[in-house]
């Protein structure tokens, strides 16, 4: 899970860097153009089987981007990606009469057009006829356009262009006239064309027992717009064919309603208010119950209302959620479409403390390695535009990309603080300005642990003066800076806490203080807030003259109460620490003769401990020269020896 919940942080993360604005407008356009095909395809055969289709693409990619890309299947996303392209090539194919449909719609639309006014007329008229040929169980199909236009169709019959009348229609429909079989097209009030030939819907999309002119009617419904009548020759029977429904049976009364509410919405509310009234009163109490018993759900007009409300509340619902879905899918294809992926490339991430805080940082606490930033190494793989990766790529080569993440105020606080690395990498100036996200890390997180930083208070000693040409006035002076609590209260030993400098002095210098320069670090840890430290030099005084005496053997000094033939030293140490270099500084150059080294052993060094006992040796100089090393203390001036008695010696 935490892969799947990477890959759609990271992805999120990525897309953020468009702004809000460019994603938003892409959507809307991209929704409206997948509403317009929806709206054009609504009532055609292929609308369910496009629902179900994109419901199909959707759950597959979900899952193939989600599990396959994640669970590291290459080869099932490689075989989605090809069967995709197949897919969309069967959906031209089985789509194909919903293509014709749809542009065919296109085409015939008129945007511009208004309704007539006289729309209430012609309705009026068209019941009338309606009434007259159920009456007399006439067959008749008549055609009302809408939207789409019925052109092509109206070529295909007589040319009429009459003015719609109950008299003209019952004369076309009269057994044995000429173009009784075939339907009629009504166009902005006028009878346009009689004897055309409508498409025909499958036997499988209607009910068992209506004929041939119910197929033509339901197959013109789901090509257009168009609002289709019926009247059956045999039972006289009214039907209203519409978007791909077939309402039936119909009496005239709802039949002139139902195409009110199609035509003219206002108009048909009039005409139900007026209804409803007309049902409320007293005087029409039988023609209520006539009527409800043609049509039960005509007897309750208010629950009726309130269920076609709902009805259509549910529909636009789940018409919303579908346009939702596949905006979002065709998005996503479209904005992966354009992106290319590397993969392992190295990169340093520096990851900064904020400057106002006094706190410094490691990813190793056992280390002395504290600094106020570290660095931390990886192997990250990115995704985004093919000219933001190329930009990208080229920096790397050049070493140019050295991404720097600061932490926040709150992140310091602690003792120890978890940072994500995609969230540190994604916050990059270069990343969102080429629109480049973080497609996986070799490292999820990095634990950062912090240390604030104490006054710590240390000695600085001149370790190296070159070019003087005097005494320095002093050798050793106390200094205060700041350092990480956790290496301070490591600093257990004077030497641990000494700081050992060199200091040139320029030619010209003459009685000048010279600066004394800041260490690169201190124990691993930068020195950043060194103290103005100068020393003067003493011009009476020439500069000491150092020398180095290298193999300096050390002699053994008894005690009194010891004889130096009664003892010896066990030979299982080692040897070559008897041999000591020593640096000596002073007014001349010293031979070997001039130095004394010896180690000046003690009663109670007689059968010690059999690891041994340490003691610095004894170094005596001339008066006016100084031993600069070994310094005491330290391992080089140290040695360590087992005085035994010789009767406990071999061959004894």
């Amino acid at each position: 899970m935490h892969e799947i919940y990477g890959y759609i942080r990271n992805y999120l993360q990525r897309i953020s860097t468009y702004g809000w604005w460019r994603p938003l407008f892409e959507w809307v356009l991209i929704g409206v153009v997948i509403y317009g095909i929806l709206r054009f395809m609504r009532g055609t055969r292929g609308a369910r089987l496009l629902k179900g289709a994109a419901l199909i693409l959707v759950v597959a990619y979900v899952v193939i981007k989600l599990l396959a890309s994640q669970l590291g299947l290459e080869r099932i996303e490689v075989l989605y990606k090809h069967a995709l392209i197949g897919a969309l090539f069967a959906l031209a194919i089985v789509f194909q009469p919903e293509l014709r449909r749809v542009l065919m719609r296109i085409g015939e639309t008129r945007l511009f057009r208004g309704w007539e006014r006289k729309v209430n007329v012609m309705v009026d008229q068209l019941v009338v006829a309606v009434k007259y040929l159920s009456e007399n169980k006439i067959g008749a199909l008549i055609a009302v356009e809408r939207e789409t236009g019925l052109v092509g169709l109206a070529e295909s019959g007589v040319r009429l262009d009459a003015e719609l009348s109950p008299d003209l229609l019952t004369t076309i429909f009269w057994p044995g006239s000429a173009l009784h079989d075939m339907g009629v097209i009504i166009q902005e009030g006028r009878v346009t064309a009689a004897g055309c030939q409508f498409p025909l819907a499958e036997s499988g999309e209607l009910p068992r027992g209506l004929g041939s002119r119910h197929r033509a009617a339901m197959g013109l419904s789901l090509d257009t717009d168009a609002l289709v009548v019926v009247v059956s020759e045999e039972t006289g029977q009214i039907s209203l064919a519409t978007r791909g429904q077939m309402i039936r049976p119909l009496t005239p009364d709802q039949l002139r309603q139902q195409l009110l509410s199609r035509l003219a919405p206002a108009l048909a509310d009039k005409a139900e208010a007026a209804r409803h009234a007309s049902v409320a009163s007293p005087g029409h109490a039988e023609a209520s119950v006539a009527e409800g018993g043609a049509d039960a759900a005509a007897a309750d007009p208010a629950q009726n209302h309130v269920s076609r409300s709902a009805r259509r509340v549910l529909k636009m619902g789940k018409n919303l959620v579908l346009v939702v879905l596949l905006t979002g899918l065709i998005w996503v294809w479209a904005e992966q479409a354009q992106t290319v992926h590397i993969s392992e490339q190295p990169i340093s991430l520096r990851v900064q403390v904020p400057p106002s805080d006094k706190v410094a940082i490691t990813l190793d606490p056992q280390k002395r390695t504290w600094d106020r930033s570290v660095n931390i190494n990886l192997e990250a793989s990115f995704v985004g535009p093919q000219g933001g990766i190329a930009t990208l790529m080229e920096r790397i080569r050049r070493d140019e990309y050295h991404p720097v993440y600061r932490l926040s105020h709150e992140a310091v606080t602690g003792e120890k603080y978890e940072l994500q690395l995609s969230d540190a990498l994604n916050d990059q100036y270069v990343l969102s300005q080429f629109h480049i996200g973080v497609a996986s890390l070799s490292a999820r997180t990095a634990e950062i642990y912090i240390s604030p930083l104490v006054e710590s208070h240390l000695t600085v000693r001149l370790d190296k003066i070159i070019g003087a040409h005097g005494e320095p006035k002093w050798r050793e002076k106390p200094i205060t800076i700041e350092l990480p609590k956790e290496l301070d209260e490591r600093l257990t030993t004077p030497e641990d806490r000494t700081v050992l400098v060199s200091v040139r002095v320029p030619e010209d210098a003459g009685e000048r203080p010279v600066s004394v320069p800041m260490p690169p670090d201190f124990h691993g840890f930068p020195v950043r807030d060194w103290p103005d430290l100068t020393v003067a030099f003493d011009a009476n005084r020439p500069a000491p003259v150092v020398t180095t005496l290298d193999n300096v053997p050390v002699d053994v000094q008894f005690p009194r109460n010891l004889r130096a033939d009664q003892y010896y030293l066990d030979p299982a140490f080692n040897k070559d620490q008897w041999l000591k270099t020593i640096t000596v500084e002073g007014p001349r150059r010293l031979e070997r003769k001039d130095v004394d080294v010896y180690l000046k052993l003690e009663a109670g060094d007689v059968n010690g401990s059999d690891a041994g006992t340490p003691r610095d040796v004894v170094i005596h100089v001339p008066p006016g020269f100084t031993v600069t090393a070994p310094a005491e203390g330290t391992p080089q001036r140290s040695i360590l020896f087992r005085l035994i008695r010789v009767k406990e010696g071999p061959g004894t």
